[in-house]
């Protein structure tokens, strides 16, 4: 089954890449952390509905499993910074709910890949010169998606 499901992750269809994405992230933490840096790829999908199921499928490992992750997938912050300004109100809630649950000892050199791929996109909330401290990053971010809401 999970050698399936891991075929299934790189399926050329968007709907099975999705269902791969949401019946991974309802195994056990040790068979999703497997696939995680598969999935973290999908974060990049170009379709929305795979990039909501793939960040919601990371959303489900807990701080240590996405530690590990991070360790293993030096873009999945910038991956993360781009969802944040996703056009689907729910990948954003997602992502933001991924960022926040980042241990602050695994990404504080991640901030100003955060901090560019928000000013790039025009909607920066003000990570300034990339000296914001880690644990004020979620409260900046959270501001930065609350006014994207306000835009729709």
């Amino acid at each position: 089954m999970l050698s399936q499901l891991a075929s299934d992750l790189r399926n050329a269809i968007p709907t099975t890449r999705a269902d791969a994405c949401r019946e991974l992230a309802e195994l056990p933490e040790a068979l999703l952390q497997k696939q995680a840096p598969q999935i973290a790829q999908l974060l990049c999908d170009e379709v929305p509905e795979v990039r909501l199921a793939a960040c919601q499928a990371i959303r489900t490992l807990s701080p240590v499993g996405l530690a590990e992750l991070a360790s293993s997938s030096l873009a999945l912050c910038q991956s993360l910074a781009e969802l944040i300004l996703d056009p689907l109100t729910e990948s954003r809630v997602a992502a933001l709910e991924v960022v926040c649950k980042l241990p602050p000892d695994c990404h504080e050199d991640q901030v100003p890949a955060l901090a560019r791929a928000l000013q790039d996109r025009e909607r920066s909330v003000q990570l300034a010169a990339c000296r914001v401290p880690w644990s004020r990053v979620p409260k900046l971010i959270g501001e930065c998606l609350f006014e994207l809401t306000k835009c729709e």
